[in-house]
C-alpha cells in the first residue's frame, strides 16, 4: 500500500522553518504545516460522549415520561377541539 502520508510530508518545504529567525514563529509554522497534512489523512472526529446513568431519573419518573409520550402522540391529542 502506498504511503501518501509520507509523500505528502516530503512535498512540504521544511526547508523554510530554518530561515525563521524567532523560535516561536518556527515552531508554529511547523505545526501547521504539519497539521496540514495529518488532518487530511487522518482528520479529527468529533464525538459526543454522554452520561447514561442519571441518578435522578427513577424507573417510575421514566414511566412517567414513557406515559406522557404515548399521550401526546396518541391520535386523541391531534384532534383540534
Amino acid at each position: 500500500m502506498p504511503d501518501y502520508f509520507l509523500d505528502d510530508m516530503a512535498l512540504v518545504p521544511w526547508d523554510m522553518i530554518e530561515l525563521i529567525d524567532n523560535p516561536i514563529r518556527a515552531w508554529e509554522v511547523w505545526k501547521h504545516s504539519f497539521l496540514a497534512v495529518a488532518n487530511l489523512h487522518a482528520p479529527v472526529k468529533k464525538k459526543r460522549v454522554r452520561n447514561s446513568k442519571a441518578p435522578w431519573l427513577t424507573p417510575e419518573i421514566k414511566r412517567l415520561m414513557w406515559e406522557r409520550k404515548e399521550q401526546s402522540e396518541s391520535p386523541q391529542s391531534l384532534m383540534i377541539s
